[in-house]
């Protein structure tokens, strides 16, 4: 049975946006997932191996302290692998969403049809201005959060729609975080209430899958 298209580039209301949503997630899992960990995986297994030896380093110099009081740790290391950790992070989500982005793109450009070799070249082109964007945005947030909540809450809907803009419209970072603006005056409200709708079911699902852990874990203490 051939998946249905779903066009991106039309004026929905909030229930429309999350079934065409949920339909675009169902139809495409199998070559998203794919493509998602043909390009981030080895991103993803350099995040976790820096991660794996971090917590071993960190492990092994709290027990040394623990049974020698005069034992030194190995503090440049943990300072190294601390570090390639903190870069492998934002190497996965930096390339994470821009594989995402470039993902539907290709889809709304191919009618349905996905190149992946576009999207890998795509993506690794664009790494630079994703860095600079975000670079920004968490800027404008930080300092919006610090003055006073509610403009961060403010800033939060329209920047975080940016990297799709510079995605979509080709534009470069600057263009791209000043057409935010732009594009969302008239429909902030329905824009804040559609990612609000989003990230409550985000994160029941993602509770939900966690919840067989969270009962194993009661489970075990008890034991």
């Amino acid at each position: 049975m051939t998946n249905q298209y779903i066009e991106f580039k039309k004026q929905r209301e909030l229930g429309d946006i999350l079934s065409d949503t949920f339909a675009f997630l169902r139809n495409e899992f199998k070559p998203f997932t794919a493509t998602f960990f043909k390009i981030v995986g080895p991103y993803l297994l350099i995040m976790m191996i820096s991660l794996a030896l971090y917590m071993y380093y960190i492990g092994d110099s709290f027990s040394l302290l623990m049974f020698n009081s005069d034992a030194v740790p190995n503090i440049p290391m943990i300072l190294l692998i601390g570090g390639l950790y903190m870069v492998s992070i934002i190497l996965v989500y930096v390339m994470a969403q821009s594989t995402v982005l470039h993902y539907i793109r290709s889809y709304a450009n191919g009618k349905g049809k996905i190149d992946f070799h576009a999207i890998k070249s795509e993506v690794y082109a664009s790494f630079l201005k994703f860095i600079g964007l975000g670079f920004l945005v968490a800027i404008c947030l930080m300092a919006g959060l610090m003055f006073c909540f509610i403009p961060g809450i403010y800033l939060w809907v329209p920047l975080s729609l940016a990297f799709a803009i510079m995605v979509y419209n080709r534009l470069s970072v600057t263009d791209a975080f000043s057409y935010s603006f732009t594009l969302i005056k008239d429909y902030w409200w329905i824009t804040f209430a559609t990612m609000l709708v989003i990230a409550i079911i985000v994160y029941i699902a993602s509770y939900a899958f966690a919840l067989p852990t969270v009962i194993y874990n009661w489970m075990k203490m008890g034991i």
